[in-house]
């Protein structure tokens, strides 16, 4: 059976959860979990994901096997780009003589330019902080900022990724915000600035 080759649903599968970068070994864990009967796709192997990965030209983005260093290689190379989206970047274990933050808060704030733009224009309206919990083995927290476009639709001006959800953490450093404007409001409760 290791000769057959997988299925072409799988293969879509595979390469359409590998584009945004799924590392391999969680996609054949979730593969090996959804076993209903015994075939090829069933027996799929981390060597079939890597063949699939080379086949469809799919970038690797891991740039270390240590998520910590992986981050941290990935923001050095952002910072050598004109258009380099990190805003703000604070590894854990490590401290800022600037920084409010503790030795094991962790904030990285991004921001691209259209979002900068947005932001500019439409903050003086409305701000609101949405933020999404423990969608990771590390428990933190995507937070994205928001302001209201033109027509009244939510678009997202910022986001950070934090250990915390606090204002002292979201602000980061003194006097000046970080990501989180102080007067902006939580998405919950939405109110003018």
């Amino acid at each position: 059976m290791c000769h057959l080759r997988l299925s072409d649903d799988l293969r879509s599968l595979i390469a359409a959860k590998l584009q945004p970068g799924i590392e391999p070994h969680k996609l054949l864990t979730e593969i090996q979990n959804n076993i209903t009967n015994i075939d090829r796709d069933t027996l799929a192997t981390r060597q079939d994901i890597l063949n699939i990965r080379k086949q469809y030209n799919i970038p690797h983005i891991q740039k270390d096997a240590a998520d910590g260093m992986s981050t941290h290689l990935w923001v050095d190379q952002l910072a050598t780009e004109t258009d380099n989206p990190i805003i703000y970047y604070k590894p854990q274990g490590q401290t800022k003589d600037t920084d409010t933050l503790q030795e094991n808060d962790f904030l990285l704030c991004i921001q691209t330019q259209f979002q900068r733009e947005m932001m500019n224009r439409q903050a003086n309206k409305m701000v609101c902080i949405d933020s999404t919990h423990k969608t990771t083995q590390y428990d933190f927290l995507l937070v994205t900022l928001l302001v209201k476009d033109d027509y009244q639709e939510n678009v997202p001006v910022a986001w950070a990724i934090a250990n915390k959800e606090d204002e002292k953490t979201l602000t980061g450093r003194p006097g000046r915000g970080v990501c989180i404007p102080k007067n902006g409001s939580n998405g919950d409760r939405p109110r003018d600035l």
